[in-house]
């Protein structure tokens, strides 16, 4: 038995659906039909009720084209996750969410939200419209960053359904400029990058090009981004770098007026996760909260897919911020 197989008739639907692309929202109508056009894209939507103190608002419709090619596009692009619909949901459907999103955009000249590992990018335009819901008669310049590896048809893709959504959006708040960019982030850099300011605690990067964004952001989003442990290690580094100052490449004149932290939406028993990922973000001295998935935050997931996630109750949320300065971090 091959090693595809193996996985295939394991109990785990995770690796099930993203080894043989068989789920309620990619159907294969036949082995012809799919020999004739690999690259066949179905639609998906996604309806994001308001919060319920909002009763004259209509819900948030993210609509998000399926890419049902073979290869890489297959367990990013291929199904909407379920952690990214959880995310999605709390984001745009709770106040605090639409908050979060708001004051993280709200910096001059500075902050913005960055999601790592966007996939079909479902989570970062939840958090678009979020941000753009509140002071609809501010004129704001709303930075967001939508990211995945540097693979350029997963980074094409992905940019398709930011550009199919976003220009939608500007009817709600014609005020706002939104800048929403799709690049690509590659946590082994991050890493990489990490240990090198660590051990020569030198800052100039001046004419350095590296595969991941640049800059200040207040807000850092992920959905189920841990899996296997060979990259949980990196990924802990990626969020480290982007809650501290290292990211603005200035230790002195940084504001913190605005907290900065990383949501991420997680299955906990996933490999790596428990053994690597919440390790290094103790040594990094990142601080990890934990709740569990609200029973109003299920329904608005529910109720704007119109069915229920077995699942659902498993995942966790994790609010991360930074607790130690970076230089003593670094210096240790």
């Amino acid at each position: 038995m091959d090693q595809q197989n193996q996985f295939t008739q394991s109990d785990d639907d995770f690796w099930s659906i993203a080894l043989t692309s068989e789920s309620p929202f990619n159907k294969q109508e036949s082995d012809d039909e799919n020999d004739e056009n690999e690259a066949t894209k179905k639609s998906f939507s996604f309806a994001i009720p308001a919060p319920k103190a909002n009763l004259t608002e209509e819900p948030l419709t993210i609509l998000i084209r399926l890419n049902n090619g073979r290869g890489v596009l297959d367990d990013v692009s291929g199904i909407p996750w379920d952690a990214s619909l959880i995310l999605a949901g709390y984001l745009y459907g709770t106040h605090e969410g639409r908050s979060l999103c708001y004051n993280a955009c709200s910096c001059t000249n500075s902050g913005g939200i960055l999601e790592l590992g966007s996939g079909l990018g479902l989570t970062g335009l939840a958090a678009t419209a979020a941000a753009m819901k509140f002071g609809t008669h501010e004129e704001r310049i709303l930075r967001i960053v939508l990211t995945d590896r540097n693979d350029h048809c997963i980074l094409s893709h992905l940019k398709e359904n930011v550009d199919l959504n976003v220009s939608r959006y500007h009817s709600v708040n014609e005020h706002t400029l939104t800048n929403v960019s799709v690049e690509a982030c590659d946590w082994m850099e991050v890493s990489i990058h990490l240990r090198t300011i660590a051990k020569e605690q030198q800052m100039d990067t001046k004419d350095t090009k590296y595969n991941f964004p640049q800059g200040q952001f207040h807000l850092i989003l992920g959905s189920a981004l841990i899996y296997v442990p060979e990259h949980a290690i990196e990924c802990a580094d990626t969020i480290y770098y982007y809650l501290s100052d290292i990211s603005s490449y200035s230790m002195e004149h940084t504001s913190y007026e605005l907290k900065r932290q990383a949501i991420i939406v997680q299955l906990p028993d996933r490999s790596g996760f428990a053994t690597h990922f919440l390790p290094r973000c103790q040594e990094l001295g990142l601080n990890v909260v934990c709740e569990e998935v609200s029973e109003e935050l299920i329904e608005i997931v529910e109720s704007g897919l119109k069915k229920t996630i077995p699942s659902i109750r498993d995942y966790r949320m994790y609010f991360i911020t930074k607790q130690q300065c970076m230089r003593h971090r670094l210096c240790n």
